[in-house]
């Protein structure tokens, strides 16, 4: 059999195979040699496939620093004078924006961090979570809003709708239902979704035409069209007033600079029983604008006032820094309270970001956030080595003095965990079966003289 020429005659038909076939031997070729070596070829990638998978496997490879799992994204819900938090764990490659695999859990928290009743509400898959936000009605039922976005390893490759799913129980969970379809893909964050007064449930979201809107959902029925709020703030946020009433909180800012001090002030709006919106309220303290960014508000009506959670705008140095303020009447606002979370250890830092607050038990408030601890390497030089993300609890009777920090319990999906050890172990052994292969071919066609050229 002649290379060159069964080449052409199988393959002539494909672009570029004739100008290759020129650099294919015009010899030859002993069929029984040829399939010989093949044989062994494959033999040989078979073999060192496996025989790296599990030299690899006994290593433990990968380690932890290269496949990772992660709690993030903590909601906290307050109902019936328990505490509960919805959270997301995310699997992935340190150092890919791939994920995994991503999922949205939900359980009952205790002040100690253990948790109970745990439910695995959605596996997402391979998406990274954006946006989530929980509510619960008077009922019982339990309403999630979310949306997630799908990236290669290098890019964003696309939205999901913006979906909500509910439970009666909190244990059994509905099929995802889309609130609004992401035709071209709106810039959803954050989502804000509650329950009223009357049971109803609003999912409040940021439009294509970066405008907020409501849209008011209702198990087995169709959601209603979206209505735009008036109010045209950043990060806003929505919660249920005294009256059972919707309202938002936003801020102010120049949307042509991200510089700090654009920040003008919080703006809230509240709306009232016939649906019409209060004109924007700039919340001030002394007459001076409170002034911060991604707020978070409740109100609570066994404590009687309004407690706002908000990241400082002004730069910080190096880390996200956060206070709270509280009113009776939105007039009238307390000092801002630093909001300090215990570390443990001069020589550690606890980074707080993504905080959620609920009120519990009348004036009790509770903080779940995403903390990354910072072990200072040198106090001189300040170098940080960063730790491994994980999420934290706090609570305060007064808003102003804070429990310690307690590491709220760690789920790991034990599944989805191995199968992407497994996956890299199987790319890693591929690659290590390709090459052992091709020393063997070198070796044995140019060292050992191995022909397998027809004989004239």
């Amino acid at each position: 059999m002649n290379l060159r020429s069964a080449t052409l005659k199988y393959l002539g038909w494909c672009p570029g195979v004739s100008s290759a076939a020129k650099f294919l031997p015009n010899k030859d070729v002993d069929p029984v040699r040829i399939m010989s070596i093949i044989f062994m070829a494959v033999m040989i990638l078979v073999s060192g496939f496996y025989s790296t998978n599990y030299v690899l496997a006994s290593m433990g490879f990968p380690d932890t620093t290269g496949a990772e799992v992660i709690n993030v994204d903590p909601i906290l819900t307050a109902y019936n004078g328990e505490l509960f938090i919805t959270f997301n764990v995310k699997t992935y490659i340190s150092g890919s924006a791939s994920t995994r695999s991503s999922s949205i859990y939900s359980a009952q928290l205790s002040d100690d961090g253990r948790l109970a009743d745990l439910v695995k509400v959605i596996d997402l898959g391979r998406v990274s979570l954006q946006s989530m936000d929980v509510t619960v009605d008077s009922n019982g039922r339990w309403f999630i809003a979310y949306y997630h976005e799908k990236f290669t390893e290098t890019s964003l490759a696309g939205r999901s709708n913006l979906m909500v799913i509910y439970s009666d129980d909190r244990m059994n969970w509905s099929q995802p239902t889309a609130i609004i379809e992401a035709k071209p893909d709106p810039p959803y964050y954050p989502i804000s979704i509650v329950s009223k007064g009357d049971d109803e449930i609003v999912v409040v979201f940021r439009d294509k035409n970066r405008e907020w809107c409501s849209s008011i959902f209702v198990p087995g029925e169709d959601y209603s069209s979206p209505v735009k709020l008036p109010v045209n703030g950043q990060y806003l946020r929505a919660f249920v007033e005294e009256d059972g009433c919707l309202a938002v909180i936003c801020v102010d800012r120049d949307d042509k600079s991200l510089r700090a001090d654009t920040v003008n002030g919080l703006l809230f709006s509240m709306q009232s029983k016939d649906g019409s919106w209060s004109e924007p309220l700039t919340l001030s303290h002394d007459g001076i604008p409170l002034r911060g960014v991604y707020p978070t508000m409740l109100y609570c009506k066994e404590a009687g006032r309004y407690t706002l959670l908000m990241e400082n705008s002004d730069p910080q140095p190096r880390f996200d820094t956060y206070t709270i303020v509280h009113s009776t009447d939105l007039e009238i606002w307390s000092r801002q309270i630093p909001f300090q979370v215990e570390s443990g250890s001069s020589e550690h830092i606890l980074d707080v970001s993504e905080p959620s607050m609920a009120s519990q038990d009348g004036d009790k408030l509770a903080v779940a956030f995403t903390g990354r601890l910072y072990e200072v390497e040198s106090i001189i030089a300040e170098e940080l080595i960063r730790g491994t993300p994980g999420l934290y609890l706090t609570t305060s009777k007064d808003g102003e003095n804070w429990s310690a920090s307690v590491r709220i319990e760690k789920i790991i999906e034990t599944e989805a965990l191995e199968s992407l050890k497994q996956e890299q172990r199987n790319n890693t052994s591929t690659i290590s079966g390709i090459l052992i292969t091709t020393i063997f071919l070198v070796l044995t066609v140019k060292v050992f003289g191995f022909n397998i050229y027809s004989v004239r």
